[in-house]
């Protein structure tokens, strides 16, 4: 982060930077939080220079600078701050080139949407194939003694296996989801677009209520399950049960 700007000097960023708010902003934003606002809060420039988002606290705020004044909205975070990669070469596109982006945007969307199903579906299946596997590895009587229970520990380790190498899979989909709400999002800011499927979606709550850790949870339960087949199994060789 570099230097901290009047907010009203933050240029265009994709990123938030250091911004000074101005006594009116702040006295604004402070009535909004219950509390006096911070002399320096999070900006980002939005809208070629005429719209900020201020981020104060855990709380993030919309100014837009009126005639009479600054006007804020205030509002949960939200995600505005778009890629530093330009979709085309000219900042401002131009009529052939708004075209362009207007064909790009919907194999985003097409691209996001499929990563999306393909996600939900994995959930669906893992802890579904796994629970319906644990019940009837422990049903089987053949694998209850040897050589069976050596059937049972392989079996174990083969599905751990396959849990590890999904959630690989899942982390790449992750990342190329990510990828695609990005490009998404610059889209939306190139054609001037203000709140849309990609650029103003809501924040997380905290650290728990997102996508990653509902889906570190379920692999992770998911790998566990396996984990404690094989050692079920392995204490049947043992001759520990």
């Amino acid at each position: 982060m570099g230097k901290a700007k009047v907010l009203w000097e933050v240029t265009p960023a994709p990123h938030y930077q250091p911004a000074i708010l101005p006594p009116e902003v702040g006295e604004k934003i402070g009535s909004q939080l219950g509390r006096p606002a911070p002399r320096t809060a999070d900006a980002v420039c939005d809208l070629r220079g005429e719209r900020w988002v201020v981020r104060a606290g855990k709380k993030s705020f919309r100014v837009v600078r009126g005639d009479d004044g600054p006007i804020v909205f205030g509002d949960r975070p939200r995600h505005y701050a778009s890629s530093r990669l330009p979709t085309l070469r000219r900042p401002q596109p131009q009529p052939p080139e708004r075209e362009i982006l207007l064909s790009l945007y919907p194999e985003v969307c097409s691209g996001w949407r499929m990563l999306t199903d393909v996600r939900f579906k994995l959930l669906a299946l893992v802890p579904a194939v796994s629970i319906i596997a644990w019940v009837q590895l422990l049903k089987e009587t053949a694998l209850n003694e040897p050589p069976g229970t050596w059937a049972g520990v392989a079996l174990s380790l083969a599905g751990l296996a396959v849990t590890v190498l999904l959630r690989m899979y899942d982390l790449r989909n992750d990342q190329l989801y990510d990828d695609l709400i990005s490009r998404g999002r610059k889209i939306e800011e190139e054609l001037g677009v203000d709140t849309a499927l990609f650029r103003g979606r809501p924040r997380g709550v905290g650290t728990r209520v997102v996508h990653s850790f509902a889906l570190t949870g379920i692999y992770g339960v998911a790998m566990l399950g396996w984990v404690g087949m094989a050692l079920w199994f392995t204490a049947g060789l043992l001759g520990f049960r």
